[in-house]
């Protein structure tokens, strides 16, 4: 248990001094992380973990569309936030389906 401790520790402070871009770049390693394990909860039929992860994931890719700025952003920005509701749809259609 203690180095399970340590370990949330370790990432409560990576993520309390972690640049911006560095934190973007957390949280798509972690979309893609969840993503993969909600693929593997489809491919076992375990409904529980695909919708676990899937959730997860969404609440990611809607954390980083929330983050844009889309005025000083510019077209990069309203680009991004087309991809992010394109992933948002298909994460909702995914969870939807057994």
């Amino acid at each position: 248990m203690v180095p399970s401790r340590f370990r949330k520790e370790y990432s409560h402070n990576e993520i309390a001094t972690s640049s911006q871009g560095r934190l973007i770049i957390m949280m798509y390693e972690g979309a893609i992380k969840f993503i993969n394990l909600a693929i593997e909860g489809v491919e076992n039929k375990d409904l529980a973990k695909k919708g676990t992860y899937i959730n997860k994931t969404h609440d990611i890719i809607n954390e980083l569309s929330l983050a844009l700025d889309l005025k000083k952003g510019g077209e990069v920005a309203h680009k991004l936030e087309a991809l992010y509701q394109f992933i948002l749809h298909q994460l909702t259609l995914a969870n939807i389906k057994s």
